[in-house]
């Protein structure tokens, strides 16, 4: 016999309500929402904020970049204050951290190149060049790899780089525009998924081969930005944020939208997933109605709306 647990309206699941931070980029700051109530808990000041990452290890922290200063902003996630800023390459956007390595990897578009953070000293201690106008990265962490890609936005490619020395192997054609790009080795087969916002498509790579394996068609003026990965055994999802306002759900084995979440207004930017609640959500930053859509991740019943600041352009979460 099974019994299905119903949380009260607008409470997470969890063993401890997660947090999600949100880059608001053009509100200048950092939205803090608890996840438990869906409402703004905290505003950190970040100037032009445009990607943020978290981790737990070594220690609890946020990693905000910030567009116009050059700069990535360091947040420690039990206060909710910034604890330092470190210099990094022209106009950066995106950020994701390898706990393995302890790095922290930042892509800056005016340098086409991605700075690596040492997150035990907040220093920049190599730079890699990368394709042209790098705008996004995500990272397979393992014991015996750590690989990391990066959307190239202005010649239509995906570096692959081994950071285990910091040099790209490979660059993988994709769609027009690649935006957000996600990577997950939890899957049958170990995936890269990246979001071509200049076409309504999304690219599959097969990670092992490093080679294209299919094309998503999402539908007309879907436009993706957003890209995130539920890589749940029974039954595992790719949620693509569209600016057209809606998310798409990708099945993984067949390459195909299985289905569309209705918006909530205002152009999805990005999207993120909680897949360790007893109902699973995700959280979807829309920076034209500058808000947060919380939906649940199954069937997209809309969970919350949730004001934030201006033009939100990413959203991550920290457990």
């Amino acid at each position: 016999m099974a019994f299905t647990v119903l949380a009260a309206p607008g409470q997470a699941e969890a063993l401890g309500d997660p947090k999600i931070y949100v880059a608001n980029n053009l509100g200048n700051t950092v939205s803090v929402v608890d996840a438990g109530s869906n409402a703004v808990v905290g505003t950190i000041p970040v100037a032009a904020p445009y990607d943020v990452a978290t981790t737990s290890s070594p220690t609890p922290r946020a990693y905000v970049t910030s567009f116009s200063t050059d700069t990535v902003a360091v947040i420690d996630t039990t206060r909710d204050v910034i604890v330092g800023t470190i210099p990094v390459g022209g106009q950066p956007t995106g950020v994701a951290v390898s706990t393995g390595l302890r790095r922290a990897y930042v892509t800056n578009y005016a340098s086409s190149t991605v700075s690596v953070i040492d997150t035990a000293t907040n220093s920049v201690v190599d730079t890699i060049p990368v394709g042209v106008g790098p705008v996004d990265i995500a990272i397979l962490d393992a014991r015996t790899y750590h690989i990391g890609y990066v959307t190239n936005y202005e010649d239509g490619t995906l570096s692959v780089i081994n950071l285990a020395n910091n040099t790209v192997v490979q660059t993988i054609p994709v769609g027009l525009f690649p935006e957000g790009v996600a990577a997950s080795d939890d899957l049958s087969s170990p995936r890269v998924y990246v979001a071509n916002s200049g076409e309504t498509t999304v690219t599959v790579i097969d990670a092992r081969m490093s080679a294209v394996v299919g094309t998503v068609a999402l539908g007309a003026g879907t436009f993706p930005r957003g890209v995130a990965i539920d890589s749940d055994a029974r039954e595992s999802r790719v949620y693509v944020a569209n600016v057209g306002g809606t998310v798409s759900v990708v099945d993984v084995d067949t390459n195909s939208v299985v289905r569309t979440f209705a918006g909530g207004g205002g152009g999805a930017a990005a999207v993120a997933v909680a897949d360790d609640l007893l109902s699973p959500r995700i959280y979807v930053s829309r920076n034209i109605a500058n808000a947060v859509t919380v939906l649940e991740a199954q069937n997209g019943g809309p969970v919350a709306t949730v004001p934030v600041g201006a033009g939100p352009t990413s959203v991550a979460i920290q457990k």
